[in-house]
């Protein structure tokens, strides 16, 4: 789901800025009519600019695929910084000469955009279950009652904490 959002935002954006009346609209900003509006003039250079930019975004953020529990802060700092990379490598990409790299202009419109629509699609698919009220964590070593928790249908159990060991060696030492 991460991985579609992702290549359907970064696709849809690349399209939109590429457009010629984006690109005029952009160049209304005094910094940004220095730049020159080149935008893609056959459809097959649209597709390779955009084959190219999707490419470069998805795999900047594949660190972000992977279902792990974040908190929605850290998945928005690291999906800035995932989108920082990728803007980067665009802008390097650009710098070499590749033949259809995205212009500057595209480049500069496509950036803020992704800054807002990537790290809120990937915040809302990091989202906790409703029921979090309603779950548990059986703490202790009594091995009846972690069975009694698991096996009860309210609340359902997330998993158990057994407390930590202590060793004859330390048992007879004060702090």
């Amino acid at each position: 789901m991460a991985v579609t959002g992702t290549v359907g935002l970064a696709a849809l954006t690349i399209l939109v800025a590429n457009s010629t009346w984006t690109q005029s609209l952009a160049a209304m900003v005094p910094i940004f009519s220095r730049l020159s509006a080149n935008p893609a003039v056959s459809d097959a250079e649209v597709v390779f600019e955009v084959v190219t930019g999707t490419a470069v975004v998805t795999a900047a953020f594949v660190p972000l695929y992977k279902p792990r529990s974040r908190r929605i802060l850290d998945t928005i700092t690291l999906s800035v910084r995932r989108l920082a990379l990728a803007v980067t490598v665009l802008a390097t990409i650009g710098y070499f000469d590749y033949t259809f790299r995205l212009p500057r202009l595209t480049l500069l419109v496509v950036a803020p955009i992704l800054l807002v629509g990537l790290p809120a699609w990937l915040a809302a698919l990091r989202r906790r279950s409703a029921d979090v009220a309603s779950r548990a964590v059986a703490v202790g070593a009594a091995p009846d009652q972690r069975a009694t928790i698991a096996v009860s249908p309210e609340p359902s159990a997330v998993g158990c904490v057994p407390p930590p060991t202590v060793t004859r060696a330390c048992a007879g030492r004060t702090a």
